[in-house]
């Protein structure tokens, strides 16, 4: 569930681990968050929450941000992002998980349940900001991929929405 919106089964990995073939739900890409928000916010923040999503739903999720965040404000969200140094790692086996399917453009653990997690390498996380109309600000690299930083267990990209867009919309 999204603010209490129910997911299309698959969108809905813990559905799909349950084997629940509910007809209901929207997708994933289809959720507006501006709909629960009526201000300009400074931080927007999820946790996990990218980490069980396709690209397309990334990109709408960061887009509908847009309209939310204030012009000072960021974004603030974690999910895996496979640098040269995780994908070294997941290759050494030294990674606390495997990811060894390729799905959309994931790297993910379950070619039957892929969005039980999903991580993108550091390319296709740049082009998600990018198409999204965000710049990353800053990437704080968690501790699943043997880092030992003491950060957060994933990884923390923070952006701002670009400021050609900020100058359109606000």
């Amino acid at each position: 569930h999204f603010h209490g919106v129910e997911l299309s089964v698959e969108d809905d990995y813990v559905a799909v681990a349950k084997g629940d073939r509910r007809e209901e739900g929207v997708k994933a890409n289809e959720i507006d968050p501006t709909e629960f928000v009526d201000s300009a916010i400074d931080v927007q923040w999820s946790c996990s929450v990218f980490t069980h999503m396709w690209t397309d739903s990334i990109i709408n999720s960061l887009r509908s941000f847009n309209d939310m965040v204030s012009v000072e404000g960021h974004c603030v969200n974690t999910w895996l992002v496979v640098d040269d140094f995780a994908a070294y790692l997941l290759r050494c086996g030294r990674a606390d998980r495997t990811l060894p399917f390729r799905i959309n453009g994931a790297l993910t653990s379950s070619e039957d349940n892929p969005l039980n997690i999903t991580a993108y390498e550091l390319s296709t996380v740049q082009e998600i900001y990018r198409d999204a109309g965000h710049e990353i600000v800053d990437i704080l690299y968690g501790s699943w991929a043997g880092r030992d930083n003491g950060v957060i267990y994933q990884d923390i990209v923070i952006s701002k929405v670009a400021a050609s867009l900020h100058s359109k919309s606000h």
